[in-house]
């Protein structure tokens, strides 16, 4: 055993050039911090929100992802070098957030790493604010004005309270938002004639860490979506 550490959370950037066809997505920690029970878990942060890899004790191997199966690989011993490291092979050009997470024997998390992956120019928005400031924004944008019809939902993945806002029905549904975000969440009221979908998330800590994930549909099919990574950094 040994004594509990606060979580570490961490965004780089990683970028592969055009036509490459492998990456190593680096997370290494240090040895003294891990025990034999810990849990290690990468994942890709698309709509469908893969799980690529997991480590334990006894066990360690990709996942059953049909996408993914025999082209992820670890190194053989991690538990004694701290080098949770991920080798992807046939990559898949349209990657672009991967997350690892190490969790300690009762579920807690210890560290997270975010991966921003670009590729062929992708880009992808980062979102840096320091812990004590009023808000920050989560930027997104598309061309109004919108179909009345259509739903807006903001997810943050990364965490246990994932539905942030919903708007369905022209206005917000407070039904489907997670308590922890009620009175700290805003958007724009006439977002429908603006097409300004940008989450305003006010008094950001450092459980507000991660991706968070806004989804357009209409009806059941998906239109457009994009990622945001937020960092808070401590004062």
């Amino acid at each position: 055993m040994f004594c509990s550490v606060l979580s570490v959370y961490q965004v780089i950037k990683v970028s592969v050039e055009e036509g490459k066809r492998s990456v190593v997505l680096p997370f290494k920690v240090t040895r003294r911090l891990l025990s034999e029970d810990i849990t290690v878990k990468w994942r890709l942060s698309d709509l469908e929100d893969r799980l690529l890899y997991i480590y334990q004790r006894g066990h360690q191997g990709p996942t059953q992802d049909q996408v993914y199966g025999g082209h992820t690989e670890m190194t053989e011993d991690p538990l004694t070098t701290g080098d949770f490291s991920l080798a992807i092979s046939d990559l898949r050009l349209t990657d672009s957030v991967y997350t690892c997470t190490v969790y300690d024997e009762h579920g807690e998390i210890l560290h997270q790493k975010v991966v921003v992956l670009i590729v062929r120019g992708l880009q992808m928005e980062m979102v840096e604010v320091t812990k004590g400031e009023p808000s920050v924004s989560l930027p997104f944008k598309i061309s109004g004005p919108v179909d009345e019809d259509i739903r807006v939902e903001w997810t943050h993945p990364d965490s246990k309270q994932t539905e942030v806002m919903t708007f369905e029905n022209g206005e917000i549904q407070l039904s489907k938002q997670n308590k922890v975000y009620r009175r700290r969440t805003e958007m724009d009221k006439d977002l429908l004639t603006s097409g300004d979908l940008s989450l305003t998330l006010k008094n950001p800590g450092v459980d507000d860490n991660g991706l968070y994930k806004c989804t357009v549909y209409s009806g059941q099919e998906v239109q457009q979506w994009k990622t945001v990574t937020l960092s808070v950094r401590g004062q």
